[in-house]
């Protein structure tokens, strides 16, 4: 199975890759910028806002694990509720969409905690959402 990593760059993206490359699959990579990439996985930069650089990173690619997208503000408010919205919503459509259209089979979405809100209770799958801020609206919208 080949699988591309999107935002391989980033915290959990770069985890992801690391782990991925260790149980043997053929891996791709992308994000905004050339990173330290593994020997052996093949390494696109292409901006997920960009939907015409992604058209080929998804092209014979079976799964794609998208982690790619704006988080880790720690002063949420300089950002606007725009900067989220478009990184993490249009950028996963735009992913998506790319991957829909090179016959991707599997398409993993790397999600958030947030998007269930900020009481401290255990929650899974089936909990309500209720987002609270730009960044958990922006990966509930994400999901839908």
């Amino acid at each position: 199975m080949r699988v591309l990593i999107t935002g391989a760059n980033g915290f959990l993206g770069s985890a992801i890759l690391r782990h991925a490359g260790e149980t043997g699959l053929s891996l791709v990579a992308t994000d905004r910028e050339a990173g330290n990439a593994m020997p052996g996985v093949r390494f696109f930069p292409a901006d997920i806002l960009d939907a015409g650089a992604l058209s080929g990173v998804c092209r014979n690619v079976d799964c794609v694990c998208h982690v790619a997208g704006l988080a880790h503000v720690f002063k949420e408010s300089a950002l606007s509720g725009e900067s989220f919205f478009r990184v993490n919503v249009t950028g996963t459509e735009n992913v998506a969409h790319s991957a829909g259209r090179a016959g991707v089979r599997l398409f993993v979405f790397i999600s958030s905690v947030s998007v269930y809100g900020g009481d401290t209770k255990e929650r899974d799958e089936r909990a309500p959402c209720r987002p609270e801020g730009p960044y958990a609206e922006s990966k509930r919208r994400a999901e839908e």
